[in-house]
């Protein structure tokens, strides 16, 4: 437990690290957001997927369990995310922000970038795609025959977020302590 609780830290102080990096993709994940809010307000597909109506039980049972207790395992959650945008057909974004929403332990970097892997845009063309057999296998045979895209492509997106440097001010060499706040 504390082995994987260590590399969860480790995890989020890396997608941390990339995002502030590349302060560009946050930049365009809002502004993508902002556009989609309007659309998807009275969008029927996606009301179902919020409230779990979406005649897929295991869907259903995790948007329960993430409204009712704040957390999904973290298989969970690539499962879910797959299931939102390769089966149900919603943008990547409001998935983000329905994690957002409602995660205890919800963080902008790693979610965000998250999300992105699972779509195929964090690492261009590979994306993670839910299986009926995975999910079966995962949850002891509790969810089986989970009809879901299992072929779909990875979204495309042709933006290349370069690194850009951190830059320190360096004019004070007084103190050798370094200390780092949020």
């Amino acid at each position: 437990k504390n082995e994987k609780f260590i590399q969860e830290v480790l995890w989020r102080t890396y997608w941390k690290g990339w995002l502030e990096l590349r302060p560009s993709v946050w930049s365009d994940y809002i502004i993508s957001l902002n556009s989609l809010r309007e659309k998807y307000k009275e969008d029927p597909n996606y009301l179902k997927a919020i409230e779990g109506t979406t005649n897929i039980e295991c869907f259903y049972e995790w948007v329960k369990e993430l409204k009712k207790y704040n957390y999904l395992h973290n298989h969970t959650r690539m499962w879910f995310a797959s299931i939102w945008i390769f089966t149900l057909n919603l943008p990547w974004q409001k998935g983000a922000e329905f994690f957002m929403k409602h995660l205890y332990d919800g963080d902008a970097a790693s979610n965000t970038l998250s999300w992105r892997w699972v779509a195929g845009l964090q690492t261009k063309g590979k994306h993670y795609v839910a299986q009926s057999w995975n999910i079966s296998k995962f949850t002891n045979n509790k969810y089986n025959n989970v009809k879901l895209n299992e072929n779909a492509l990875p979204i495309t997106d042709k933006r290349e977020y370069k690194l850009n440097p951190l830059n320190f001010v360096t004019e004070d060499s007084s103190n050798e302590n370094l200390v780092v706040f949020e």
